[in-house]
This record gives C-alpha cells, structure tokens and sequence, in this order.
C-alpha cells in the first residue's frame, strides 16, 4: 500500500523512527541499533497494523513479514508477534548471533565472550601443521573481521590468528551481544566473514551489577609430569571481578553505560629445560677444567654398535693440542643448574633434563562507557570509549631457567566508536562513524643490555642461563573513517 506511514520504536527507549511506504508498499530503515522493536503501520480509512517484539541482532537485517491494513477506524489495532526465526530475504548474507543470555548464563573460565564462538555453525579451530586457528566456513583467518561497535579490534599489523588473539581483550561486560557473518558479507563489513561485537547501552530503566568470582586449584592434583620429575603443584590463583551500570539521564532522549572489570591472574607453569649431566659439570667445575663427553661407538658398514661406550675429553682430543674454555663461557656453563630431575628429554648420557614452575601471572584491567543521545527524530549520536592495561609473564618467551621470567608485555589499549545517524527524509539514511583502536604490543624484559655485549647458548644443546631477549614491539594503530549513505 503506498503512502502508509511505518513508525518503528525502539522497546528500551522509547525512541521512533518514521518512514513511509512506497507504491508496492515496501519501507526500509537502515543503520539501526540492534535490540528489540516494534513495527506499527497507519494510514486513514485502515486499521493499525502492529508487529512486535521484532529482535534485530547486531551486524544483520531483519525481514519484516508484509503487513495487511484491514479497513477501519485507525484508532484499533491488528497486532502480530515476530517469529523468532525471520528468513533475511534483503541481502544473501548468512548468520548467526549469539545474545546476552547466552553470554551471561553459559560458562565461561575468563570472562571472554570470545570463547564462545567456536559454538557458532561454520566455525572450527584448527589449522595447517597442528596449529590451533580459528577459522569461518574454512577461510584463513585472515580474511576475516572482528569489530566492537564497528571499530575493527584485530592486531592489523601481524593477521594470523585474527580470530583468536584480540589486543583489547573483552569482557563479557564489555559485550552484549555478537553476530558472526559465515558467508556473503556486505561491504562494509570489511570481508567475506566477520565478527561484530556491540557494547550494551543504557535504557528507560536503570539497571547494573557487581560480581566477583575465585578460582584455585588447591584441591587440584598435580601435573603428571610435574609429579613424575618430584616437582610441586604449579599454583593458581584467580580473582575476577568488577561491575555495569546503565540507564537513562534523560528519559527517551541521552543513556549511558559504564563497565569496569578486573582480572588478577597468580599462576605458574611448568618449563622443561636442558642440562649438562652432573658428570660434565663436576668436571667443568675442577681446578683444571675438562669437558668428558660420552658416545657410542659404531660400525660404519652396519650401522651397528661397535663396542661399549667411550667417554672422551673434548678439551683433550688425540693428536690434537690441549683446547681451553673461554672465562666467560666457562662462567656461562657453571650458571646451569647442577642438578636434573628427569630423563624425558636429553640423551639420558651427558644431557638430562630439568623442570621446574616458572611465574605465569597475569593482571588485566578494562573499563569502559556508552553513550547514546537521541537528538531528534532524524538525528542520533553514539559514542563508546574504552580502556584496556594488559600485563602478564611471558614464561614462553623466557625459556631460561628464571623462576620469574624477564621477559613481559604491558600493554594499554585505547578505544573509540562515535557514530552520527541522519535521516533527514523517508528515503535518505546516511551514517558517518569514526574511532580507533590504538594497540601497542611490546615486550618487554628486565634483563640489562648495558654492557653491550650478549653470550649466547643457542648453538649449545643445552639451555642457556640467559633468554638473551631484547626489548621489542610495534604499535598497532587502527583509525577508521566511514560514510554509509542508504537511499
């Protein structure tokens, strides 16, 4: 029908917006906050035609089934419910949501709604040569988006793991919802597939939370390995906690939402490390250093032993002059522990192996608000700004023998989305949004470089004393500039 007005208002807010239908009685609203609505149809000499509860997921469009006016006084109503299931017949994109309810009740060990998007259809983690990597209906992970609020979040300088590893690391107060695009995504979604996570925003009632959760594993057993080699429990302690606030500070017109969680992560994990045989380092140790080194002798026709083992001095060789240990290499070698705890790696002859809990902890904090102001029926503003400090050990990085590792990140990642919607007539939509995603990566260490010069072990069979780790780092700046004009 044409000429009919389509009033849609948003349920939380209260808020309209306004089109009319054209001549095959079609209407369309575009860059719309996700949540729930309700659809109400008029026009004089007909009935009300009315669907509510119309849920439109973040990311996506809703296909909103035809409407038939009854003729009558407009002041009744004809009203239908949404279904929960909408074919989209707007656009060839497939996808699927995954909402606050979900969010909130499954478990989830840290908090991160990301964990749970292995559940969605099309999304596996795999990856070629063993390597664990998320990935969207078989894609490389690079071709894919992640987005808050339609910010891009992803570490854009390095693009592997892109839907594994975010630098801004959200919680799940952080999100309220998140859709992912399996196929076929629109342009402005920046790929063929996609993630996009939206922020709550604040509503016509107040609403918040406080939590804290604990977690340890002091009823925990010990690692197999770690009881094996008679080395302790790794420890863990784990506190969690913050809280969200929302609601209106002008009732259908400006809300706001604010968020702030902690983590604070006490943890070690087991490192498996190289050592000399307590042979070799009682040897090193004398008043005159030698360097016994133990083989097998064998036959070069068979490839079969050839006799018992023979334990030969490297720095003595036959018909060959005495060799010396350099001070500072021989300083190096006696800072390995003198002492191995098992046999599961090394050859068992002059090299063993030794396992001990090196310091895994980690402290995140995220804080973050939303605003949202209703301007007038043809202008909305948006606006989210977050804050995110990350710091925790690199024990992977520091394969030493330090029990508290040098090497570190500390990051702080900065974050904004603002938004300005302008629908000055039925037929025109234009949306500008502009933010960034300002996310540095370095890694750190404590050790000191001041002398200028480095031993390194690398080419030893054993461990080195020293991770001989440089600082090092990049900065990963995301700005985005968008126009999405709709008529």
């Amino acid at each position: 029908m044409d000429g009919a007005t389509v009033t849609l208002s948003n349920v939380s807010t209260n808020f309209s917006y306004t089109s009319t239908t054209g001549s095959n009685g079609g209407y369309q609203f575009q860059s719309i906050d996700n949540g729930y609505y309700r659809v109400s149809v008029t026009k004089a000499g007909f009935k009300a035609g009315v669907v509510d509860n119309v849920k439109l997921d973040a990311a996506t469009q809703y296909s909103v089934p035809a409407i038939t006016l009854e003729v009558g006084a407009t002041t009744e109503l004809v009203t239908v419910e949404a279904g929960a299931e909408i074919v989209n017949t707007t656009s060839a994109e497939i996808t699927s949501t995954t909402e606050k309810k979900q969010i909130e009740d499954l478990p989830i060990l840290d908090r991160n709604p990301l964990a749970l998007l292995s559940l969605q259809a099309g999304v596996a983690n795999s990856g070629p040569g063993g390597i664990a990597e998320t990935t969207i209906n078989g894609q490389r992970s690079s071709f894919s988006s992640m987005t808050l609020d339609g910010i891009n979040i992803q570490d854009n300088f390095i693009r592997e793991n892109d839907l594994d590893f975010t630098p801004n690391s959200p919680f799940l107060s952080q999100a309220q919802e998140f859709t992912v695009t399996q196929q076929n995504g629109d342009v402005e979604k920046g790929g063929a597939s996609s993630v996009s996570l939206v922020t709550p925003q604040g509503t016509n009632t107040w609403h918040g939370d406080g939590f804290w959760f604990y977690r340890t594993n002091a009823w925990k057993a010990n690692d197999w390995f770690n009881d094996a080699s008679g080395v302790a429990k790794p420890g863990l302690l784990q506190n969690q906690g913050g809280g969200n606030i929302g609601g209106p500070l002008k009732k259908d017109k400006l809300f706001v939402y604010g968020y702030y969680e902690f983590q604070r992560q006490r943890a070690q994990r087991p490192n498996d490390t190289v050592v000399l045989s307590p042979t070799i380092q009682a040897a090193l140790s004398g008043a005159t250093p030698s360097l016994p080194f133990t083989y097998q002798p064998v036959d070069g026709t068979t490839g079969q032993p050839s006799g018992p083992p023979v334990t030969q001095d490297l720095l003595n060789l036959p018909n060959h002059s005495p060799f010396s240990i350099d001070p500072a290499m021989l300083q190096l070698i006696k800072r390995v522990p003198q002492t191995s705890n098992n046999n599961r790696v090394g050859d068992g002859v002059n090299l063993f192996g030794f396992q001990f809990n090196a310091r895994s902890n980690t402290s995140r904090d995220n804080v973050g608000a939303r605003v949202d102001y209703n301007l007038n029926a043809r202008n909305t503003l948006s606006g989210t700004w977050s804050y995110n400090r990350s710091y925790f050990d690199r024990p992977d990085i520091d394969t030493s023998f330090d029990t508290v590792p040098k090497a570190f990140n500390d990051d702080h990642i900065k974050f904004l989305s603002t938004s300005w919607r302008w629908n000055p007539n039925p037929t025109l939509t234009n949306e500008v949004r502009f933010g960034f995603d300002l996310a540095p990566a370095f890694f750190l260490t404590s050790q000191s470089f001041a002398s200028g010069s480095i031993i390194d072990a690398g080419g030893f069979p054993f461990t080195g004393p020293d991770p001989n780790f440089e600082p090092q780092g990049r900065n990963t700046h995301t700005w985005s500039w968008q126009d999405n004009a709709s008529w």
